[in-house]
């Protein structure tokens, strides 16, 4: 979410959109891909039950240095 569009629930908003649409259409499993370095989705995730099930050394080839990115579920 761009910064100025922050704090306004949109990223809730979106969530709770994706998550009930996946339950209309009898889903099992829900998997999102965040990097370990943004704490704000992190902790959206864990307030919608997602919860970590593995980590990706690279999760998007970058020219900064690699951090570790978590996969949740």
């Amino acid at each position: 979410v761009a910064p100025e569009a922050r704090k306004r629930g949109l990223a809730r908003h979106l969530m709770r959109l994706g998550m009930d649409a996946a339950r209309a259409a009898n889903a099992r499993e829900l998997t999102c891909a965040v990097d370990a370095r943004n704490a704000p989705a992190i902790a959206l995730y864990d307030r919608f039950g997602l919860s970590e099930v593995g980590r990706r050394v690279a999760l998007v080839r970058s020219t900064r240095a690699t951090h570790g990115n978590s996969s949740r579920s």
